[in-house]
């Protein structure tokens, strides 16, 4: 699977790890675990550093629809994104979808460590 994906409840952290072509089945998969495990609250650390976003643009707005519903149903956990400067331009528009959400602190960093140390100090949305 291109998008390996774990839910601690205990951490409220969600992490994810891209590898391969990241398809629009991917991302519907995830919504669908997140809102299953009640986890869309938590703190999301994407480590997007291999593989590449695979949506045709049609499959793009699909994917921002059903982000976009989720934000108006459930409270969105801040996001953490690890990319290099190659994986950059293989997610190019996932990463824009993702990083375009105001609802939520978001950010792109190169490293895991710096990416995890920021995402525990953002509050989870139930705290604010």
């Amino acid at each position: 699977m291109p998008l390996h994906c774990s839910i601690s409840d205990e951490d409220h952290l969600v992490t994810m790890r891209t590898e391969g072509a990241v398809t629009l089945a991917d991302l519907e998969g995830f919504i669908t675990s997140m809102r299953t495990r009640s986890a869309t609250s938590y703190r999301k650390l994407l480590d997007a550093r291999e593989g590449h976003t695979a949506l045709s643009p049609i499959e793009l707005e699909s994917y921002a629809r059903q982000s976009a519903e989720c934000a108006i149903y459930d409270k969105l956990g801040p996001y953490a994104i690890v990319v290099t400067e190659d994986a950059k331009k293989a997610h190019a528009p996932l990463l824009t979808l993702l990083l375009s959400n105001s609802r939520r602190p978001s950010g792109l960093f190169s490293h895991p460590k710096e990416a995890h140390e920021w995402l525990i100090t953002q509050p989870l949305p139930s705290a604010l």
